[in-house]
This record gives C-alpha cells, sequence and structure tokens, in this order.
C-alpha cells in the first residue's frame, strides 16, 4: 500500500476533482450520467468528480494506492468505480485550485473506492466548527466495470444519488448542490475551475 495524501484539504461547494494529465472536468452533470452513484463520478476519461461531506473549507481527505480492494470498513457511504488516466500525472485539486495534491499513477486501469462518513453531520453545520465528516479515496489496478453503491445510511448521499438518476445523458439534469447555485454562481465556478487547470 502505498499513502499518497492524508491531510486536510480545501473543498469548494462540497467538490474535489481527481484529474490526469491535462485534463478537468468540463462537465460536471456528466460527469456522473448514466450511473448509479452521485458520489464519484467517472463517465469523463481520465477524471474522477467527488462529492464531499463538507460544503466549503478544510476537510480530512485520504488517498492510498493499493494492490487490491480493501475491506469496506466503518464507512457510513461506499461507492465504486473505474478510471483510466490520461497519463501518470495526477492532481487531487478544489474547484478552485486553492489547494492541489501532484501524484503519480502508474500506468494501469483503476478501480477507485470513495468512502465517506459524516455527511450529514456536515449539511446541517454547513461551515461551522471543525470538519466532522472524513474521507478515503482508495484505488487499485482492475479492469473497467460498472459503478456501483456499496453502502449509503444518510440522507444527504441519498439524495446525491437521486439526482444521478434523474440525469439522462451528458448536460441532462446535471446535479446541482443539496442547495442549489443560481446559474451565474455555477457558470462563474466553473469559469474558475478551467481557470485553475
Amino acid at each position: 500500500m502505498t499513502e499518497i495524501f492524508d491531510g486536510p484539504f480545501d473543498v469548494d461547494y462540497g467538490h474535489v476533482h481527481l484529474v490526469t494529465g491535462e485534463l478537468f472536468v468540463d462537465d460536471f452533470g456528466g460527469a456522473f450520467a448514466g450511473q448509479s452513484n452521485g458520489l464519484c463520478g467517472a463517465q469523463q476519461n481520465g477524471v474522477l468528480a467527488l462529492i464531499t461531506g463538507l460544503h466549503t473549507g478544510r476537510t480530512p481527505i485520504r488517498i492510498s494506492l493499493l494492490e487490491h480492494a480493501p475491506e469496506l470498513g466503518d464507512w457510513e457511504e461506499i461507492v465504486e468505480a473505474s478510471l483510466a488516466p490520461a497519463t501518470p500525472d495526477a492532481v487531487l485539486r478544489g474547484v478552485t485550485g486553492i489547494q492541489e495534491c501532484a501524484f503519480a499513477l502508474p500506468e494501469a486501469s483503476y478501480r477507485v473506492r470513495w468512502s465517506v462518513s459524516g455527511m450529514d453531520e456536515e449539511q446541517s453545520q454547513r461551515d461551522a466548527g471543525p470538519a466532522t465528516a472524513r474521507q478515503w479515496l482508495a484505488l487499485w489496478p482492475a479492469p473497467p466495470a460498472a459503478d456501483a453503491i456499496l453502502r449509503q445510511t444518510s440522507t444527504t448521499a441519498a439524495s446525491w444519488h437521486g439526482q444521478v438518476s434523474t440525469a439522462a445523458s451528458p448536460g441532462e439534469g446535471a446535479l446541482n448542490d443539496p442547495e442549489p447555485l443560481s446559474a451565474a454562481a455555477r457558470a462563474n465556478l466553473e469559469m474558475q475551475a478551467r481557470g485553475a487547470c
């Protein structure tokens, strides 16, 4: 096992992105279209759109490169998807690019597991007090496979999963924050994210 990152990470609007090469998440709704899970969007080649427990601020995130699938553990929310990196160069970044964690992914096809706990507590607190949510992104070599929800316990995760089920195709029914941004704010956020890449 290789620990890539383990510490507080700056998140914006409940999102972080793992990107490879020169790619970026250019269609947030499209990243989830056709999936069953609404926490780890993997429908755009070479990138992952990840939903965090915390809306905005610093929250604990761990990234591990493994040889095989880990045990489920005590995580409240667990989803899986597949990732085919565009290049070995990978970066985890917040939507506005305030913080970045760059690392190398050996060339392979990966299964990714995004595990989150404390989503409902964070949604009720928003930005008040220390982060109560925690997140773990585990990656291991595996052939591509359909995404899956392995565990879902919170109403916040259920809301994200429910939004995915209504997004029939890229550009249709794009996912919204449980407290939606205005169209102008979302456009500004997407423009900032493009500039940060």
